[in-house]
């Protein structure tokens, strides 16, 4: 290896820091331990820490295309601020972000008590079957059958009117069945017959109509989860099941970016697909792009005006036939700066995350309001002591540090939900402790 420049130590010296917080997690999560931050640490890890090494053991992208980007990845102040940025964020998790309780292995006390609602039964089965019932509303359905086609291609041609919108909820409720399906296997100790039946059939119908490769990351994330949960998966079988899952993962991104994207390897070269993989992989340049963008002043920053995502989002549901000049969402900006084009929607979008979007939104203060938003919402789903809201707390936590938003705002949705339910269903119970404690005295 030729001689290092500082900012090349630098990055060498964050990747291992790093790694060292991503292993910890890793045995804590081998060990049974049951806090959402542990899974965020790990996944940082991945988006922030792996392309630090990548960046010097390969080269960094050429970014040919993506000014922004390139200017960002080439100034050495962006690359020392990136570096403590998110040095800082993992220590940060380990020490805020769990609860003092360890909770280890199968089902919580408050599950082992009493078994699951039926209520909450009911309405996860519904969910599951919500495609069909979608699908059922759409203009096409057969047409929509087509894989990895029929949903894409519907939403493109109908814009923004309401059969696009149908579409929009039909890609939706994919994600929610096979969240839906994994948590009818959290609530039984037991798998019943109808589980064991519809699981496989929702899940592969969800897959189909998604079309997209997230949710086959989703359903290994979540048969993974389920093993874990369950206490099949411990120490080094915990570790041989991450591996495998990343191996089919790349795999299958592979084939599918071949096969439904036209992106050949033997045609683009490797530099491209190390380009797309980086993307696709990686948040150091989003993340970079914005702390160079503040770093400029006012004349480069990502957004129009503080505060301009945030009131989309408080907003979202107004029609922009109502105001034309309502903001778009953070992924347009975002795009818009790496190609030094004007901040308008031009029909795709980077990936974004919950690390930069409050810097473009906040200033330098954004540094810390990410990494506190996700350790609220960590937090906040362990205290309810609930296996599926563990689950959904930790697929919020790690759709936070991967995309916008608005691309998983049902989820988030859902999520609100179930905490809400259960944080009235525990103080239910605290009301109920001291009567019963009084009427054991009496007897």
């Amino acid at each position: 290896m030729p001689d290092l420049n500082l900012v090349e130590i630098t990055n060498l010296a964050t990747f291992m820091f790093l790694a060292l917080w991503a292993l910890l997690a890793v045995r804590a999560i081998a060990r049974g331990e049951r806090h959402a931050i542990l899974f965020v640490i790990v996944v940082h890890f991945v988006f922030c820490g792996l392309p630090l090494l990548t960046d010097v053991v390969i080269g960094q992208p050429s970014y040919r295309s993506y000014p922004g980007f390139y200017e960002a990845s080439r100034d050495p102040a962006t690359s020392y601020i990136y570096c403590a940025f998110v040095a800082f964020c993992s220590p940060f998790w380990w020490w805020a972000g769990r609860r003092r309780e360890s909770r280890r292995d199968n089902s919580t006390k408050s599950e082992q008590r009493r078994p699951p609602s039926r209520w909450l039964r009911i309405g996860l089965r519904a969910i599951a079957v919500s495609p069909v019932v979608v699908l059922a509303l759409v203009p096409d359905p057969l047409g929509t059958l087509r894989y990895f086609s029929g949903i894409r291609d519907a939403v493109g041609a109908e814009g923004e009117g309401p059969v696009s919108m149908i579409y929009e909820l039909l890609r939706a409720s994919t994600t929610l069945s096979v969240l839906a399906c994994a948590g009818l296997f959290l609530l039984y100790r037991r798998v019943n017959l109808v589980t064991l039946l519809l699981t496989p059939a929702m899940v592969g119908l969800s897959i189909w109509l998604h079309g997209k490769r997230s949710i086959i990351a989703i359903v290994i994330a979540l048969l993974g989860y389920v093993l874990w949960d369950k206490g099949y998966l411990r120490g080094t079988r915990l570790l041989a099941m991450g591996t495998a899952g990343a191996i089919v993962f790349a795999l299958f991104s592979y084939w599918h970016l071949s096969s439904f994207r036209g992106f050949d390897l033997t045609d683009r070269g490797t530099t491209a697909y190390y380009e797309r993989a980086r993307f696709d992989f990686g948040r150091d340049d989003v993340i970079k792009l914005a702390i160079f963008n503040e770093l400029g002043g006012e004349s480069t920053r990502t957004l129009e005006h503080r505060g301009q995502s945030f009131l989309f989002y408080a907003t979202v549901y107004v029609p922009r036939l109502f105001w034309p000049d309502k903001p778009w969402p953070y992924a347009v900006y975002v795009t818009a700066s790496a190609l030094a084009l004007p901040r308008e929607p031009i029909g795709w979008g980077f990936t974004t995350s919950v690390l930069e979007e409050p810097i473009a939104n906040l200033g330098w203060i954004g540094l810390l309001v990410g990494p506190l938003l996700l350790t609220g919402v960590c937090r906040l789903g362990d205290s309810c002591a609930e296996s599926w809201i563990l689950l959904l707390t930790i697929m919020v936590a790690i759709l936070f540090l991967s995309v916008q938003l608005v691309a998983f705002g049902p989820l988030m949705l859902c999520w609100v939900v179930a905490v809400v339910w259960a944080k009235q269903r525990q103080s239910k119970d605290r009301a109920r402790r001291p009567r019963l404690r009084l009427e054991g005295t009496h007897e």
